[in-house]
C-alpha cells in the first residue's frame, strides 16, 4: 500500500477509516480479477480464430 505516515495520520487516507481502507482494497483486487479475466479471455478468442 502507497501510505505516507505523517504525525497526522496517514497523508493519503487521513479521512478515511481502517474499514474504508479494507473496502476500498477489496474493490481494487475486484477491478483487477475482472481485468485479468477480461485480458485472458480475449487471448483465448485471438488463438482460437487463427
Amino acid at each position: 500500500m502507497l501510505l505516507i505516515d505523517t504525525p497526522n495520520g496517514n497523508l493519503l487516507f487521513g479521512y478515511i477509516s481502517e474499514t474504508g481502507g479494507i473496502m476500498i482494497f477489496g474493490i481494487c483486487l475486484v477491478i483487477a480479477t475482472i481485468g485479468i479475466r477480461w485480458v485472458l479471455k480475449r487471448y483465448e478468442e485471438g488463438n482460437s480464430k487463427k
